[in-house]
């Protein structure tokens, strides 16, 4: 990917379609630098052991039994999700924590109530990381694809507060769907002295996990009181990765090991060529074959809109990677939300949310991941692959339930 997207500006380059500067300016704005901030910082979390504590102890706050263990599950993720903007940290962090409490409560491998917990820890922390700017790298550079009269409204709360009205009832329908259709066949619990015997494993707070907390709940304080002292995300992303290095916890080498320079690779040059549909008259075009009469009588509203970009998104995602999906939903979908006076917000939100499918194993790559790190054999890729399809009827109806809130807040 990034090969081909950086052959992709060079092309443009050689074809004076646009200027080298231009095409790779996207590296002198804040997105791209707040990625590697946001990566290595998560990394010093994951590293320090702070966040493990945190998700540990909140177990401790609910009842042994499976239900109980299912809202601590999704409480811990919930906690995790915000402060570690990387899915891949979250996913080896939480997962091994999920594979704790199935084998601790009882449940056997490849059972329903194993197939639950499992489903709670990825709706949470890895479907549900778009909720959050800082939830994911991918949710960041999904923000700089946006014009900068658009991206400069999405602060990391006004971000949360329009992501909400769909991640709430994401949520809500996941945690129904595991208590009614995924409970073990026979009660299952945990004692409490397990629970506190797991915390009491982790040994005394280090000096380093108090310096990574404190500087933790600073950083969530700063990214989310952005509206008020004005210092942007990125800005004080780096400024929490400079902490770590000053404490020691991030070195030269990390820089190189580390941080996501592929990534950086690829989506630098992809923004940029992005950019040049416009100026190119790409946009100008796609919308000039589209009659808006036409288009107005056959999305009339926004729900009717939302449901096929949902729809194409998914079906889309049998052809080609998520990555390729930005692009050609831009593309495709800019035009028509122009012609309907729908934020582009909405059109990449709406597109990536409904583009986690794993129904064939190139999918689900992240997936066996998880199944790996939680260990003891306890879920394969067959347990879980029709769950994908109860993934998309969850994520199209709380879609659509957003809606009317969407609407209210101007995004459609």
């Amino acid at each position: 990917m990034w090969a081909v997207t950086n052959l992709s500006a060079m092309l443009c380059a050689v074809l004076k379609l646009s200027s080298f500067n231009q095409l790779y300016g996207e590296f002198s704005g804040s997105t791209l630098w707040m990625v590697l901030a946001v990566v290595g910082f998560a990394g010093c979390l994951q590293e320090s052991g702070v966040i493990k504590r945190i998700a540990f102890n909140m177990l401790r706050f609910f009842a042994p039994n499976y239900t109980g263990q299912v809202f601590a599950l999704l409480a811990a993720c919930a906690v995790v999700n915000p402060i570690v903007p990387s899915s891949t940290a979250k996913l080896a962090m939480m997962s091994p924590l999920t594979g704790t409490i199935i084998k601790e409560t009882g449940i056997q491998a490849h059972e329903k109530g194993a197939k639950g917990l499992w489903f709670v820890m990825w709706m949470t922390v890895y479907v549900g990381a778009p909720l959050y700017l800082t939830g994911s790298n991918i949710t960041i550079i999904l923000l700089g694809m946006m014009p900068r009269d658009v991206s400069s409204h999405f602060t990391w709360l006004n971000w949360l507060r329009s992501a909400a009205p769909w991640g709430i009832p994401m949520l809500a329908l996941t945690v129904a769907y595991v208590i009614l259709f995924l409970r073990p066949d026979s009660n299952v619990t945990m004692s409490k002295e397990t629970l506190h015997e797991q915390a009491r494993s982790l040994g005394p707070m280090s000096s380093d996990e108090k310096y990574c907390f404190a500087v933790l709940i600073l950083t969530v304080i700063m990214w989310i009181t952005v509206d008020i002292h004005g210092i942007s995300t990125a800005i004080t992303s780096w400024f929490a990765l400079l902490a770590m290095y000053a404490r020691g916890l991030f070195s030269s080498r990390d820089v190189v090991a580390k941080l996501p320079w592929s990534l950086l690779l690829m989506f630098g040059p992809m923004m940029g060529v992005v950019a040049l549909m416009r100026p190119m008259g790409i946009i100008d075009f796609i919308a000039s074959i589209l009659p808006p009469d036409l288009i107005r009588s056959l999305i009339p509203n926004g729900f009717v809109f939302v449901f096929i970009l949902a729809i194409f998104s998914m079906l889309l995602r049998y052809i080609v990677d998520q990555m390729s999906l930005i692009p050609i939903v831009l593309a495709i979908f800019g035009p028509i939300a122009a012609i309907l006076n729908i934020n582009i917000w909405l059109v990449l939100f709406v597109m990536w949310v409904n583009a986690q499918c794993w129904a064939l194993p190139h999918q689900a790559v992240y997936v066996m991941q998880t199944h790996a790190m939680m260990g003891h054999n306890l879920l394969d890729f067959n347990d879980v692959r029709n769950m994908t399809y109860i993934y998309s009827l969850i994520s199209i109806i709380t879609c659509l339930i957003a809606v009317p809130f969407w609407s209210g807040m101007g995004l459609i």
